[in-house]
């Protein structure tokens, strides 16, 4: 399943538990998470001395200079892992939007295992909505701008995906059971 892979890699949309299922698998493998967020704020803060959230970075930079930091993140973070012994060497969060950055994706596809969390377009809008809405979405749309979003990345995201683990209906426990049998089934196949 792994072979040369040292990252395993969870993507899906804004909401979907990367970053909590995540960070309960790194545990449960005695492994070290990252979130692909966390590099891009470092990166924009040596570079500018200053401090912004996610969403403010993305507003200051846009689209095109975001990926560039992501990009930047995937790079440092590939350097970090790419020859440890250990297949996986680390649990990735990517951010939502990350599946839009093919050259990021190209950089970290050799080394990485992909599950894409997939959950129902209702449940994550509904998620998204309880915080305001957020500036990806219009005011006078935003369940019309949140359809045509999830619609063009779930393609992305499944053609992407080397496994997809279906959430609705199942708790982090749920989830994270699921993900560690699959995982270790794996292994076990590949031993044979």
């Amino acid at each position: 399943m792994f072979g040369s892979r040292s990252i395993l890699v969870l993507m899906g949309m804004k909401h979907c538990g990367k970053t909590t299922l995540g960070q309960q698998v790194a545990q449960a493998l005695s492994l070290p998470f990252e979130d692909l967020d966390d590099w891009v704020s470092r990166i924009y803060t040596q570079r500018t001395g200053t401090h912004l959230p996610i969403r403010e970075i993305f507003r200051s930079l846009g689209k095109s200079g975001f990926q560039e930091l992501e990009l930047e993140g995937i790079r440092q973070l590939i350097e970090m892992y790419k020859n440890s012994a250990h297949k996986p060497a680390c649990v990735l969060a990517l951010g939502g939007g990350t599946i839009e950055n093919s050259i990021a994706l190209s950089f970290l596809d050799p080394f990485g295992y992909f599950i894409y969390l997939e959950e129902t377009e209702e449940i994550l809008l509904h998620r998204i909505l309880q915080g305001g809405i957020p500036s990806f979405l219009r005011e006078e749309d935003p369940a019309g701008d949140f359809h045509r979003l999830y619609t063009h990345r779930t393609a992305l995201y499944r053609r992407a995906a080397n496994w997809i683990l279906s959430t609705t209906g199942k708790t982090i426990d749920d989830l994270a059971g699921e993900l560690l049998h699959h995982l270790h089934a794996g292994a076990l196949n590949e031993r044979q």
